[in-house]
């Protein structure tokens, strides 16, 4: 005590700003201790929160565990053999036993059962059937290449190729348009020209594909020709675009025969087939093809083109995980309530210190 007030007398600065250090270091301690008590209690579950059970009012009369209750006996049943007898016997009708009377117990309320809402049972959609292919009909337009849109065109060379908008009514299945493949001044044989799309499906559903289409050649007899002109079709089940990547014993020649090229009852021909993709996308192919190297032109139309089959949902993608609203974190775990304490303890110090130089040189 002594020391105490000695250092009061000489050096009450001191004194004074330890007693403040004390003061602050137990603020500190304090705000932590309740930013962490409502942490903990911000952060409990559902789980943790108590149950407040209500009971019955004492005037409401509660039924007595203790006491006995009437319980109906049914008489005894005896099973009796059937004998087979040659002579009827009497029966005695059946006696009815009365079944008991419910006791009412004073007191207790019965509850009727509420009956639950119905629950929506979301039913699944029908799948929405279609043409997939793009411009099949050909009447959304042609590029500036003669190519009809939504669809990509491919060829071999050694011959002169023109893909064309048909316009003449006489080679138009149906609608304003078709697509015109047109092949001459071939100097080899083998020469193709085609189109091509890649379409997205439902792996193991049936596909329904039609074709309509002519070719119309200077012959106009298959005879004539030896059969020089021709169309067939392929389909990569993976999607691709390359059309020399499918064997040559994959492409299916279609039953289409020749017309004259200026013929006066031109016809269409058509093709039908079921398709089973193994995977969600697949490329069709249809290409014309001059087997023989001549300079003969042929003109190949197609026309009113369809994949009809079920058409794939459309993929959504999952929404981001979001959590719902997070509590505070701890004070402990805050730099800004540390940082705070830091910067009060140096100036303190600084203080301090700075009280102790001066006492040293009054000494």
């Amino acid at each position: 005590m002594d020391n105490i007030r000695n250092t009061w007398k000489n050096k009450p600065g001191v004194i004074i700003l330890s007693a403040l250090l004390v003061l602050v270091i137990l603020a500190l301690l304090a705000v932590l201790f309740v930013r962490g008590v409502v942490f903990r209690a911000g952060s409990r579950t559902a789980a943790e929160v108590p149950v407040v059970t209500t009971q019955s009012a004492p005037n409401e009369q509660q039924p007595d565990a203790s006491a006995p209750t009437a319980t109906a006996t049914l008489p005894a049943t005896k099973v009796v053999k059937a004998t087979a007898t040659a002579k009827p016997t009497n029966t005695p009708a059946a006696t009815a036993t009365p079944k008991p009377k419910p006791t009412a117990t004073k007191g207790v309320p019965t509850k009727t059962p509420t009956p639950l809402p119905p629950t929506d049972t979301p039913t699944p959609s029908a799948p929405q059937i279609g043409n997939l292919l793009q411009n099949g009909d050909f009447e959304a337009g042609f590029g500036e290449d003669g190519v009809a849109l939504g669809w990509q065109a491919f060829r071999n060379d050694a011959a002169t190729v023109i893909f064309a908008p048909e316009l003449w009514q006489s080679a138009i299945h149906d609608g304003d348009a078709a697509q015109r493949i047109t092949i001459t001044d071939a100097t080899q044989p083998n020469r193709y020209a085609g189109l091509f799309q890649t379409v997205n499906v439902v792996p193991g559903k049936a596909y329904s594909l039609t074709l309509y289409g002519q070719i119309r050649t200077t012959f106009g007899d298959v005879g004539k020709s030896n059969y020089g002109y021709r169309m067939q079709y392929a389909v990569d089940w993976s999607g691709g675009t390359d059309w020399q990547a499918i064997p040559d014993d994959e492409w299916i020649e279609l039953p289409w025969d020749e017309q004259l090229i200026d013929g006066s009852n031109m016809f269409f021909l058509d093709f039908s087939t079921e398709l089973l993709p193994p995977s969600n996308t697949m490329t069709l192919f249809i290409r014309a093809w001059n087997k023989w190297p001549d300079q003969l032109e042929a003109q190949y139309t197609l026309d009113s083109l369809s994949l009809v089959g079920e058409q794939p949902a459309a993929v959504d993608e999952p929404l981001p995980e979001t959590g719902g609203a997070s509590a505070a974190p701890p004070a402990t775990s805050d730099p800004r309530v540390w940082g705070g304490a830091l910067f009060i303890v140096a100036l303190l110090g600084g203080t301090l210190w700075r009280q102790r130089q001066r006492s040293m040189k009054r000494a």
